[in-house]
């Protein structure tokens, strides 16, 4: 075998200081290759200035600070594997905005602190596989060698990130040039953004991948959000639930130009979502609205499909949507009730509004006009259509329906 067997490799910083400023060694097989090269490994000094790691490995290479008082501050770290970095007690940042990580597989350890800062994120590139843990905050930044080189390129490559957890804090991903992969759980106490330029996907499988915190912010600038084939999951993560509570709700923000596709196992709170397509969500308890005290909507695209178990909307607080192409659709699924508020200029068409509970089925439209192809409501007594405006007469259209058996009976809505 051209390896030796080498499990872990550190460069320890210890507080002592007892290292010299540059370190250089190289690391050779039994045939005489060379499998990890290290260079300017510059340990912390006495002389006040901060330190800096630069190292460069043609295989891999382990970094673990042991420091109580001393940043592992990043220059350039190169590896040709693995580049595994940890922190025992304070946080791994970037030294300048242009240091950088790159290794086909990269691991970050801050046990105790911060991984990268709101100021200067720490950037990554050329992996295949990220995963990262860190107590407090995660700010991280994703670029592409090859996208600089070529910008007709932006937007290709897409990193896989296969589990970033924030303890205690939020994790902040951006990227300028790139899409992200899930590959595993992205989990923050308190926040996660995601800004990137190209797609948001999860192809991981087997619902172990997903976005969980109490705040889930997601932009897709020249991409999408899921996808019809595969949604990204949604859910707050288990460190922002009360003990002894049992509330997983999560607020969702979401922008992108092609589509968003998002499922939750909880709760999720639309605050914003917005897109030039399609706005898929579906939630095994209920889809509820932040209310906006301007009164714009909290959902628009030009379809959107949302599926609830439980309620979709509140008695008091509407689920408020925005249509933005003439006939674009609103197909509704629920268990309970369904409040909706459209908003804008288009009228209501609908392939379908189900409400299996017998809970409210209620729609407040913007105009004179409903269509809807299919509707099954088990209470159809708690079946009402409001039109915020009467121009005209009032049109209520419903195929594959015994009308007559529906109390529909439009009035000037509130």
């Amino acid at each position: 075998m051209k390896r030796l067997s080498i499990v872990l490799l550190s460069i320890i910083f210890f507080q002592s200081h007892a290292f010299s400023n540059i370190l250089s060694f190289f690391l050779f097989d039994v045939n005489g290759n060379m499998i990890i090269k290290v260079v300017n490994c510059y340990v912390p000094s006495t002389t006040g200035e901060d330190s800096i790691i630069n190292m460069e490995a043609e295989e891999s290479l382990y970094i673990n600070n042991v420091s109580e008082t001393e940043n592992l501050n990043i220059g350039t770290i190169k590896a040709g594997e693995i580049a595994a970095i940890s922190s025992e007690i304070r946080d791994i940042l970037a030294y300048d905005e242009d240091s950088y990580i790159s290794a086909k597989n990269i691991e970050l350890n801050a046990k105790k602190g911060n991984i990268g800062s709101a100021n200067n994120k720490l950037k990554l590139t050329g992996f295949e596989l990220l995963s990262g843990y860190a107590k407090e905050n995660i700010d991280i930044e994703i670029f592409d060698f090859d996208v600089i080189a070529n910008p007709e390129e932006r937007g290709n490559p897409v990193y896989n990130i296969g589990g970033l957890k924030s303890e205690e804090g939020y994790i902040d991903i951006y990227s300028g040039d790139s899409g992200i992969n899930l590959k595993g759980e992205i989990d923050a106490k308190e926040s996660i953004n995601a800004d990137v330029y190209g797609n948001i996907t999860d192809d991981a499988g087997n619902n172990t991948s997903g976005f969980y915190a109490k705040n889930i912010n997601l932009v897709s600038r020249k991409g999408s959000i899921g996808s019809k084939e595969n949604s990204i999951r949604i859910g707050a993560s288990p460190s922002s639930v009360i003990p002894g509570g049992s509330s997983r709700e999560s607020i969702l923000n979401a922008e992108s130009e092609t589509g968003i596709y998002a499922e939750s196992e909880y709760t999720v709170i639309v605050d914003k979502v917005e897109t030039k397509t399609d706005a898929k969500l579906e939630s095994e308890n209920d889809i509820k609205a932040k209310k906006q005290e301007d009164g714009t909507s909290n959902i628009k695209a030009e379809n959107i499909e949302l599926t609830a178990s439980g309620n979709i909307g509140e008695e008091d607080n509407r689920i408020v949507t925005e249509i933005t192409k003439e006939k674009g659709k609103t197909n509704l699924k629920a268990n309970g009730n369904i409040l909706l508020k459209q908003n804008g200029m288009n009228r209501f068409y609908s392939d379908y509004v189900i409400n299996k509970g017998n809970g409210n089925t209620s729609l407040l439209l913007p105009d004179n006009h409903a269509f809807i192809i299919d509707l099954d409501v088990a209470n159809p007594g708690l079946f009402k259509i409001d039109f915020a405006e009467r121009k005209y007469k009032n049109n209520v259209s419903i195929g594959h329906n015994a009308i007559e058996k529906l109390a529909i009976h439009p009035v000037k809505g509130t």
